[in-house]
């Protein structure tokens, strides 16, 4: 009784909201949080790019961080796939280190 009766106050606002159209104020609040959210998922990718570059780097320390994060990248992002692969595949490493313009054996 009481969840249909907060069903129908729910849908009710809806119905009320979208009767309507937002004033420029709103619009400008929806603007600016959106804008916001955006510059924290970047800001969030960044820090997490960065964290999963650490990672591989601490267990494949002959990668620069060019060449993790070019192994990330042939992983699709996923830091364990990228872990895995440079500690089994010797290729697989020589292609990062080269495809980030480093020499081999060149300080990472």
């Amino acid at each position: 009784m009481i969840r249909e009766k907060l069903l129908r106050r729910f849908n009710n606002l809806f119905e009320q909201l979208s009767e309507r159209s937002l004033t420029p104020e709103e619009e400008e609040i929806i603007r600016l949080r959106v804008q916001n959210q955006r510059l924290l998922l970047k800001e969030y990718e960044r820090r997490e790019e960065a964290r999963k570059v650490r990672e591989l780097r601490a267990t494949a320390p002959e990668l620069s961080e060019r060449a993790a994060r070019r192994a990330l990248e042939l992983c699709g992002g996923r830091e364990d796939d990228a872990i895995l692969r440079a500690a089994d595949d010797r290729g697989f490493k020589r292609r990062c280190i080269a495809d980030a313009g480093d020499a081999p054996g060149e300080p990472a």
